[in-house]
């Protein structure tokens, strides 16, 4: 369990090499929120949806936090379902919104009028918003995959005494920094906070106080999105190494002009067990955090332990 050539190390040396690279850290950490967090923010000013309104404080979210003059349209689906397509036909594209949300994909579906109609640009605009959404996945997908092969060198940096903190070292890091980029962020983008909470309102810009109806398709959403990606990443990922592996040995061992040149060409890279650890510790953590309320994520971490197992 010894790092032999640690040893050697001075311990003012090493306290000094911890502390700058916990300060690393904490950059890497805020830039990676920062990022995620504005992609999240600029999604969410792209994908322009009306937020359907059931007309109990209890279900709905908090619409006069960010439109305190009700000066933007409010989609009460009530009111909506009673509508006539005779009536929707002339009425604003707001309303047409409106009055598509409340039918859903079901009804929409079983007319032409609605989807080749009506509900046409509502479609668009839908579609582009579940683009949108993909999108923020694979940018949270890539900034967790980057980061996390930062922070596998920057533990090696620390110069540790031994395996055990070297591993203990990586894996907070990394367990860190992809819980908060994988489950929180969204969470936080979209946050209405209590009004004695320090800056707030200046953090958190959202208008769900609570889980109530509509988060589940804002936040809900971009959460079981991030997960499914979560469970197919990292194995893909590892294939991936282990092709380029493949691939660069084909290549590559007839140039080799030392028998230890060739050796280490075909020495296959260490099991990282920190780093996997860290990784089933995000999915559980964020599955327990959610899953009450939306237990297909217990499918996901069942589907990401089985592909990481196998």
């Amino acid at each position: 369990n010894i790092i032999w050539e640690n040893q050697d190390v001075p311990y003012w040396n090493r306290k000094l090499r911890q502390t700058f690279i916990f300060i690393i850290f904490g950059l890497i950490v805020l830039t990676s929120f920062l990022l995620v967090y504005a992609a999240n923010l600029a999604a969410k000013s792209q994908a322009k949806s009306t937020n359907q309104l059931l007309g109990n404080d209890q279900c709905d979210p908090d619409v006069d936090r960010l439109d305190p003059n009700g000066e933007e349209y409010r989609c009460y689906v009530n009111v909506a379902v009673n509508w006539t397509l005779a009536y929707v036909e002339s009425a604003t594209p707001e309303e047409k919104s409106c009055y598509c949300g409340a039918l859903g994909y079901t009804q929409i579906a079983k007319d032409s009028r609605l989807y080749f109609g009506v509900c046409k640009d509502w479609l668009i605009a839908v579609g582009t918003g579940v683009g949108i959404g993909v999108a923020i996945t694979a940018i949270v997908v890539t900034i967790n995959i980057s980061c996390k092969m930062i922070l596998l060198a920057l533990a090696e940096m620390e110069k540790p005494l031994s395996f055990s903190a070297l591993n203990a070292s990586k894996m907070i890091k990394i367990f860190s920094l992809q819980t908060l980029n994988t489950g929180f962020v969204i969470f936080c983008v979209n946050l209405s906070p209590p009004d004695w909470l320090p800056l707030g309102n200046v953090i958190f810009l959202g208008e769900f106080r609570d889980a109530v109806r509509g988060w589940y398709v804002v936040v809900g959403a971009a959460i079981i999105s991030n997960m499914m990606a979560n469970a197919f990443t990292p194995a893909a990922t590892n294939i991936a190494t282990m092709l380029l592996g493949k691939i660069t040995r084909c290549l590559c061992q007839k140039r080799q002009k030392h028998h230890a040149r060739l050796v280490e060409l075909y020495t296959n890279p260490e099991f990282d067990m920190a780093a996997r650890y860290a990784e089933l510790l995000n999915t559980i953590y964020i599955t327990l955090a959610y899953s009450s309320g939306m237990p297909v994520l217990n499918c996901f971490a069942c589907l990401y332990m089985f592909f990481t197992f196998w």
